[in-house]
């Protein structure tokens, strides 16, 4: 979303993947929320369950995507290669091949 913006920082570039999503779900706050449809969805049931804030979801849901991408677990073109690489030398103690939720909310903050 972010497109020929130039970033410093793989976090640079989350802020404002995240900051173009929450615009995006406040110009269409059903678009994210569609019962599931995608793995970007959130379905009424995990709402419920997981008791997942609407306001919170956006942030949520791009800061997992690109902690995906970091973990070389899923590729997109989102997220720039060259900040991945980076932001991997930086902090080489989350590079294992696990996925946690531990190591997540780590990369989170």
């Amino acid at each position: 979303m972010t497109g020929d913006r130039k970033h410093r920082t793989l976090n640079d570039q989350l802020e404002a993947e995240i900051a173009d999503m929450e615009l995006d779900a406040s110009a269409d706050p059903e678009k994210y929320y569609n019962g599931g449809g995608d793995w970007w969805h959130l379905s009424h049931a995990e709402r419920s369950v997981f008791a997942i804030m609407r306001d919170c979801f956006p942030r949520m849901i791009m800061t997992w995507h690109c902690y995906d991408v970091f973990k070389l677990a899923s590729s997109a073109e989102t997220f720039d290669d060259g900040l991945i690489k980076q932001a991997r030398q930086l902090h080489p103690e989350w590079c294992g091949a696990d996925l946690s939720a531990k190591e997540f909310s780590d990369f989170a903050k």
